[in-house]
């Protein structure tokens, strides 16, 4: 992706406006960005050299031509964190500095010529933003909160569509996980996950016949304080086969992996679903689950075609 247009290095605007395209240069100046914009988020630590050093080894997804700096007379004032896919253009970070809407605003706009040039969709922070920030931002889903007020009215003043929200649930693992049964006629094993970066992962399954038919992944963020001192971990995806739901078995793993996270020293889970999933939803709860932060959805259309409905990572648990 390195060689897609992008912007050049440096645009020098009127009253010393200036947009710059991350490179070396103005790393710091990123970090403290993204620092400042995330210091009171829940679910969040401050990112250092070893993030910005992660993304550069991600290939074609890393294109800095699509990473924006926005200085006003010198001082740094939003950064935009962009990816231009077949698909979509993403923009999984939008940090600006307080009283700094102007300055979003211009680098919304500069992605949504790019995006319009191959007419692609434009999405704000979705799922796939855990790739840059994953344990550093709001847990594994770094989406875009409803207390951002200075970013929210950039994407508001630059005709962006709020779209569904979701919402971030916290299970208590400081006290004992309630054990079910396994259903009848099923095994549960553990199956090799994904590597993730700054995570530990692990993966749980229902077998049926030899054939897998629920899963359960999950992650321990063991960098990632939770407010009573212990660490974090999180839940996604999840789902069942669709002739093997209604039998308990994605609530059994949702609660094996519960116990998975407590035994590893995680005092603390998130999950993120819907608003619309109510059977997700009421699943969540009855593991112990309590509703949390509400996550917005941002996208705007490309001149030539429409936004796409994107869907969370968590599938509909029965």
């Amino acid at each position: 992706m390195g060689s897609q247009e992008g912007l050049m290095a440096e645009q020098i605007r009127p009253n010393d406006f200036r947009i710059r395209t991350f490179s070396e240069k103005v790393e710091d100046d990123v970090i403290g960005l993204v620092n400042a914009y995330t210091a009171d988020w829940p679910y969040s630590i401050p990112i250092d050299a070893s993030v910005l050093s992660h993304w550069r080894s991600m290939g074609d997804r890393y294109q800095p031509e699509q990473m924006l700096v926005a200085y006003h007379q010198g001082v740094p004032r939003a950064f935009l964190h962009g990816e231009r896919t077949e698909e979509f253009f993403d923009v999984h970070l939008l940090a600006v500095a307080p009283g700094a809407v102007s300055e979003g605003m211009e680098l919304l706009r500069q992605i949504e010529s790019v995006a319009a040039s191959g007419s692609h969709s434009i999405l704000g922070p979705t799922h796939r933003a855990w790739r840059w920030y994953n344990g550093y931002i709001l847990g594994h889903e770094p989406l875009h909160p409803h207390w951002e007020r200075d970013a929210t009215e950039a994407f508001v003043r630059s005709g962006w569509l709020l779209g569904h929200a979701k919402v971030m649930l916290v299970a208590d693992l400081s006290t004992e996980i309630q054990r079910t049964p396994c259903p009848k006629g099923y095994e549960i094993i553990e199956t090799e996950a994904e590597p993730e970066f700054s995570a530990s992962v692990f993966r749980f399954a229902a077998v049926h016949r030899g054939m897998e038919v629920a899963h359960c992944l999950g992650r321990h963020f063991a960098g990632l304080p939770a407010p009573d001192g212990g660490s974090v971990g999180q839940l996604g995806s999840v789902g069942t086969d669709e002739r093997h739901r209604t039998r308990g078995l994605a609530t059994h793993l949702v609660l094996r992996s519960l116990q998975h996270l407590r035994d590893w020293g995680a005092s603390e889970c998130l999950i993120v679903t819907e608003f619309e999933n109510g059977p997700a939803l009421r699943a969540y709860e009855n593991a112990g689950f309590e509703r949390r932060l509400n996550l917005n959805l941002w996208s705007k259309d490309s001149p030539q075609g429409p936004h796409a409905d994107v869907q969370s990572e968590c599938e509909p648990i029965q």
